[in-house]
């Protein structure tokens, strides 16, 4: 359980794929590469990535988001209405995660991806897909407390991974694919450590 740190959302910025200056391009095919090898190997991570090995990032946030509407619910991405809540979790690729929160029968406002508990300061996709930035892939939720609770959204993030994977899910290997949980008050945090007890003892205290 790590404390929920600012929910950085990137563009893709690939620039020339061809250019052999790309900070990024190395380290992705030494990714690619590493992931094959971790699979042959029996699934294993290197872990996590030094701060002072990260990449640098940049001071500026992905652009085109202000007054971006979410393509499937309809509202604004970055607006959480009044009496509205935030959750954010990682449970592997954010895609399947973020779309497992549709599948909830009523109070979601918002969804979104983005990069959580990183080094990086807003890392862009082939960056946090690097696994040098430090960031787990995380998904954003604005739900309306009234309609739905903390604890089924936070039953869907367990329910929806295999959390006794380490740095990864499936075939998909790195850091950036590791568990978490980000609370935003003491509530969620509480929430968060009882059901991880709870998950651990129903898994036979799995690693």
């Amino acid at each position: 359980v790590t404390t929920a740190s600012p929910f950085l959302a990137s563009a893709t910025n690939p620039g020339n794929n061809n250019n052999s200056n790309n900070p990024t391009r190395q380290p992705m095919a030494r990714r690619m590469i590493g992931s094959i090898l971790d699979l042959l190997g029996g699934g294993k991570s290197q872990g996590m990535i030094s701060p002072d090995k990260a990449l640098p990032g940049r001071s500026e946030k992905m652009a085109g988001i202000t007054g971006l509407r979410h393509y499937v619910l309809g509202n604004d991405l970055e607006e959480v209405p009044e009496g509205y809540e935030e959750a954010v979790f990682a449970n592997g690729c954010f895609w399947g995660s973020e779309k497992s929160i549709w599948r909830l029968p009523k109070g979601i406002h918002s969804t979104a991806v983005g990069y959580c508990a990183g080094y990086t300061p807003n890392p862009t996709y082939e960056e946090a897909c690097s696994s040098m930035t430090g960031h787990t892939e995380g998904f954003r939720v604005v739900y309306n407390p009234a309609e739905i609770s903390y604890v089924d959204i936070l039953r869907m993030f367990w329910e929806n991974h295999d959390p006794t994977q380490y740095m990864g899910q499936g075939n998909d290997r790195g850091s950036q694919y590791r568990s978490g949980a980000y609370y935003f008050n003491d509530d969620q945090k509480r929430l968060i450590e009882a059901s991880k007890e709870a998950y651990e003892k129903a898994l036979g205290g799995r690693e």
